[in-house]
């Protein structure tokens, strides 16, 4: 993100469990913010043991210039909420916001 690169994300849980400010228990993570529009996802048995397929679905979006655009417009908007180096940045107002969630979650 800080280097102006769509993230790749290697995970089968990563909704339940990792998504930024995101709140709930139990394994279940909720209203966090939505990093599918800028991220491509890659389930970990793909990537154990097809590459060709890992190969495909990147290139289906590199090779397509509006996709590629779009997810890359996408992260732009979002990096001001996920880094603190970035001028204006909201990241303190969202941290606050999911722990208040996180703290009200019964």
């Amino acid at each position: 993100l800080a280097a102006n690169c769509i993230p790749v994300i290697i995970s089968d849980r990563w909704a339940d469990v990792a998504v930024p400010f995101a709140h709930g228990r139990n394994w279940d993570a909720r209203d966090g913010l939505d990093i599918s529009r800028f991220t491509i996802n890659i389930n970990e048995g793909t990537w154990m043991t097809d590459m060709d397929q890992v190969g495909t679905v990147l290139w289906k979006i590199i090779s397509n210039t509006t996709l590629a655009r779009q997810h890359y417009d996408a992260m732009q908007e979002a990096r001001y909420k996920l880094l603190w180096a970035m001028p204006h940045n909201r990241v303190a107002d969202y941290v606050l916001e999911s722990t208040k969630r996180c703290i009200n979650d019964d």
